[in-house]
């Protein structure tokens, strides 16, 4: 029997005065660390 698996996960956090540039940085380290395929900042 043949199957796949696949796991996602989501983490959304909102931050109104913007996050302070240690914190994206470390954020960003840690990512690439746990090898996400993909993480990023966003604005609105």
């Amino acid at each position: 029997m043949d199957f796949v698996v696949k796991k996602t996960l989501e983490i959304a956090a909102q931050v109104p005065a913007g996050a302070p540039d240690e914190v994206v940085r470390t954020v960003t380290e840690n990512s690439r660390t746990l090898k996400f395929t993909s993480q990023g900042f966003e604005k609105e």
